[in-house]
């Protein structure tokens, strides 16, 4: 996330969030939404982790359809925008992502 001061316009995330933290998994995603603030919006495609990435202050859109995802990210992304893609996403996602 600290990396993406690096670049002008719009920032943005996406991610399904960090799996397999067992009870740390609401203090982290809080702490990663706080450090998420700066950005436009972080984009979620698991419900669990958006809702604490949130709780931590982060503007987050929580889908878990990927082609209503694949529909909001078309509408922001243009040619200035940065999009980090941090964790696993489904293939076909990526694959979708890839021919924007």
């Amino acid at each position: 996330i600290n990396y993406l001061s690096l670049f002008a316009g719009q920032k943005y995330l996406l991610t399904p969030g960090i799996i397999e933290l067992g009870r740390q998994t609401v203090e982290v995603h809080r702490y990663l939404g706080e450090k998420a603030k700066k950005l436009d919006e972080v984009f979620v495609t698991k419900m669990m982790a958006g809702k604490y990435l949130e709780e931590g202050g982060a503007k987050v859109w929580i889908e878990e359809n990927i082609d209503l995802m694949l529909k909001k990210l078309i509408g922001v992304l243009d040619s200035q925008a940065v999009l980090l893609i941090e964790g696993r996403i489904t293939p076909t996602l990526k694959e979708r992502l890839l021919r924007l």
